[in-house]
């Protein structure tokens, strides 16, 4: 039994993957007409760029992998106790085989018996317990994610709005088969640099 370690099981970037199958931001209600684009009224902007430049992501991190990290050395000590207790009961059974009486040496292997049940349910109960503190050490993440997303969602509606833009587009989105959503944009604005600085100024 070796549950795997939270930090490396939880990243930002996996959630955001998750996050992100919603790769068109609306920011008005206005219908796009042809010669928009040319009007500079459509622009893209970089989200997961935005997200890894935000200077509150570092923080919300550490949070998680300090709570990762002492669930992890919880689940270690678990672990340890574990081994050794395997070790003591290889040690006493090998002493019981050296018993000479019968009656004896049966009585002696039935306790040992007891014993290796209880701790083949202690080793159930803690891979249970490494389980559920992933668990949470994931939902962590993500509502710290989804906070941080949430921000940026609305900074970016709102610049959009006080530069005139009508529609903004993640261009580094995939559709479901993989596929860029952006093929080509010559002459779009991207305004990811702007969104960086917005999202930082009061940080």
């Amino acid at each position: 039994m070796r549950p795997n370690l939270f930090i490396a099981s939880v990243s930002f970037a996996a959630i955001i993957a998750l996050t992100f199958n919603s790769y068109t931001i609306y920011v008005s209600q206005n219908k796009l007409s042809p010669d928009l684009n040319r009007q500079g009224r459509v622009v893209t902007v970089y989200i997961d760029a935005v997200f890894d430049s935000h200077n509150g992501r570092l923080k919300l991190q550490q949070e998680v992998d300090i709570k990762a990290k002492a669930f992890t050395d919880e689940i270690e000590e678990l672990k340890k106790k574990s081994i050794e207790t395997a070790a003591s009961l290889e040690k006493k059974r090998l002493a019981i085989g050296q018993i000479e009486d019968l009656e004896a040496r049966q009585k002696e292997q039935a306790g040992l018996v007891d014993e290796v049940r209880k701790l083949r349910k202690f080793e159930l109960e803690v891979a249970e317990k490494a389980r559920g503190y992933q668990d949470q050490v994931a939902k962590a993440s993500a509502v710290a994610a989804a906070s941080i997303l949430e921000e940026i969602y609305q900074l970016v509606e709102r610049k959009s709005k006080s530069l005139g833009y009508t529609q903004v587009i993640n261009s580094k989105a995939l559709d479901k088969n993989g596929v860029p959503i952006v093929l080509y944009d010559h002459d779009v604005i991207d305004f990811t640099s702007v969104i960086i600085d917005e999202v930082n100024k009061s940080k």
